[in-house]
């Protein structure tokens, strides 16, 4: 496990690959933290079809982490189209079917960066965890870059709800989402709060031209 979680880290995809299989080929069973380092290494790079595949090892048994890395691949699947689903939903909420388990990810592959990533976050809320800044900086990775501005507000406002306080890089993504549709007042109004939120911490570089 440890020599896969290496090679993920290193985003060392066919190496992952390689001994997990040798793993395998030694018949040994690999156990949630050996799949969710695979899962890792395939999200680094975007590759939901291949971390999918990787779910079925665990037939349903999802930890914390296996969750945390779907949310990841869904962020990084540059291949997946940009626009996501739009919400009908009148309360400004994710729709029903992100919010209920009626929904099946192997089907999803398909989809967009933005649904991939929102649905496993609301999975894994939905089974007891609770997410770190890292889990919402991927979703939120995912509406800057699909530039879905009032998507990442929501987030913002889910953080916030749950004591989390936003860091550099979650303003960052939001004003990039907002940037690219010229939201002027509204990228400055984002970057002083940044700035109060964060302080001193002067990673938070950003032109709103």
């Amino acid at each position: 496990t440890t020599v896969i979680q290496t090679a993920a880290e290193a985003r060392d995809v066919e190496k992952a690959q390689f001994w997990f299989k040798s793993l395998q080929d030694h018949g040994l069973r690999p156990d949630t933290a050996c799949v969710g380092a695979l899962i890792c290494a395939h999200g680094s790079v975007g590759d939901v079809q291949s971390a999918l595949k990787c779910l079925r090892i665990l037939k349903g048994k999802y930890d914390f982490v296996i969750y945390a890395q779907m949310v990841r691949a869904y962020a990084n699947a540059r291949s997946l189209r940009d626009k996501p689903a739009t919400w009908l939903d009148s309360s400004d909420k994710p729709p029903k079917r992100l919010r209920t388990r009626a929904w099946d990810p192997a089907s999803h592959t398909t989809s967009s960066r933005v649904d991939g990533a929102e649905f496993w976050l609301m999975e894994l809320k939905a089974q007891g965890f609770r997410p770190d800044l890292g889990i919402y900086n991927s979703v939120l990775q995912a509406c800057a870059e699909t530039v879905v501005g009032s998507r990442g507000e929501y987030w913002i406002k889910c953080m916030k709800n749950e004591g989390i306080r936003p860091d550099a890089l979650s303003f960052q993504h939001l004003i990039i989402s907002h940037s690219r549709k010229r939201y002027k007042k509204r990228i400055e109004a984002l970057v002083r709060e940044g700035l109060r939120s964060v302080k001193k911490d002067r990673q938070l570089v950003f032109s709103a031209g």
